[in-house]
């Protein structure tokens, strides 16, 4: 079906990104809250994170099937909706007793951000010029960025000294009222091209495409094998009190702003393959020396890296997937965040496991996460090495048109 043309002015793109802080704000928050959540659901602190993971899978495996599904609804339409279900549910989340229910709606809450996230990004990329569409989807991604810079060290704070449920519900209502906007400000009739099964088949019958898409995954998996226990972990790592586990979010935060700066500035330049093997090692690095007996500067400075790092590796790569299959972007963009989200859930799973197992060793943790990262940045010079060899396109523009 053809996509209909409409003016990108900035009020409807910020529009977008602010939806999308929230709903990224409604993923990352519980990050640094899952000790407080874990006392009020009378569980563990490994079971509180597998709201995480009940997230995170319910978003991997969404993603393609609403790619699949969504080809002719309105992008309007399944905005709104999506929306309009997150905030339903998260307010129901925050009213909710029990930790079957939280579980439930969290995965709920997980399909609808699926169906919202990347239909953002088309929607902003359908109505600008061709021209202006990378920075359109520089700006309405950005509010996703902004959501863990500013939203999980900000709902953490907020969590910690009004309640957990207050920043859930918080974030539902708000969620709720932007889909009202959403209604009122956005063009009715965006249609845009969806996924067909076709190209689905071939993505995965190319394994220089499934290689990128593991190596995704294994970066996922290496940092939320850490970050997902945030409110734990991070306070043993760095040798300082729970109630610091905000700050250490949001300098993360900082750090991952830095690397969406790096990002525009050297991917260009220094292109893809190489962004991407140097910024899988470096985050290796960070987890490194988290997991050692570092002084306290040194160890906060790994967390600066560590953000930095990981944001470069995940915009690097996304790059070089696109680069690799231009004509399945429709189809690459869902399975990239399949294989993202998949990692975040493996890794959140293998995290509380670990601890189940060994009380307090979040360095067993980080070392974890080094190893999967050290992996992931040897197979991505693999890969670049094998593609160079046989002639295929390793590099890319740093946003899909």
């Amino acid at each position: 079906m053809a996509r209909v043309a409409h003016k990108a002015d900035k009020g409807t793109l910020f529009l977008l990104a602010t939806c999308n802080f929230v709903v990224g704000s409604g993923a990352m928050v519980i990050t640094g809250l899952i000790a407080p959540m874990a006392e009020d659901l009378g569980v563990t602190a490994s079971s509180a994170a597998q709201l995480l993971t009940a997230y995170a899978l319910a978003f991997a495996v969404s993603a393609p099937i609403v790619a699949l599904l969504a080809a002719r609804v309105c992008r309007k339409v399944l905005l709104v909706r999506a929306l309009a279900c997150f905030g339903a549910l998260m307010v129901a989340a925050a009213l909710a007793p029990g930790y079957a229910p939280q579980w439930a709606l969290r995965a709920a809450a997980g399909a609808a951000a699926a169906a919202f996230v990347p239909n953002a990004s088309a929607v902003a990329a359908s109505l600008a010029l061709p021209s202006e569409r990378g920075r359109a989807l520089t700006i309405v991604f950005g509010g996703f960025t902004a959501a863990l810079v500013l939203g999980a060290p900000l709902g953490t704070y907020a969590g910690v000294a009004h309640g957990w449920r207050t920043v859930v519900g918080a974030l539902g209502m708000t969620a709720l009222a932007l889909a009202g906007a959403a209604q009122l400000k956005l063009p009715g009739g965006i249609m845009v091209p969806g996924a067909t099964r076709a190209a689905f088949r071939a993505a995965i019958s190319q394994p220089r495409l499934t290689v990128l898409l593991i190596i995704n995954g294994l970066s996922a998996f290496g940092s939320f094998v850490v970050f997902s226990l945030a409110s734990v972990a991070l306070p043993l790592l760095l040798g300082t009190t729970p109630s610091h586990a905000a700050s250490a979010l949001l300098v993360f935060g900082v750090g991952a702003l830095a690397g969406n700066v790096l990002s525009v500035m050297w991917l260009d330049r220094v292109g893809s393959l190489r962004m991407t093997t140097g910024a899988l090692l470096f985050t290796a690095l960070a987890l490194g020396v988290l997991a050692l007996p570092a002084a306290a500067l040194l160890a906060w400075g790994a967390l600066v890296l560590w953000g930095a790092a990981s944001f470069i590796g995940t915009t690097a790569l996304q790059t070089r997937l696109l680069a690799a299959g231009p004509t399945l972007s429709s189809a690459l963009l869902p399975m990239n965040s399949t294989a993202q989200f998949a990692g975040q859930s493996l890794g959140t799973a293998v995290g509380a496991q670990w601890l189940v197992l060994n009380p307090g060793a979040a360095s067993g943790l980080a070392w974890i996460g080094c190893g999967a990262l050290l992996l992931a940045s040897s197979a991505s010079w693999l890969h670049g090495r094998s593609a160079v060899a046989s002639g295929a396109s390793v590099e890319g523009p740093t946003a899909p048109g």
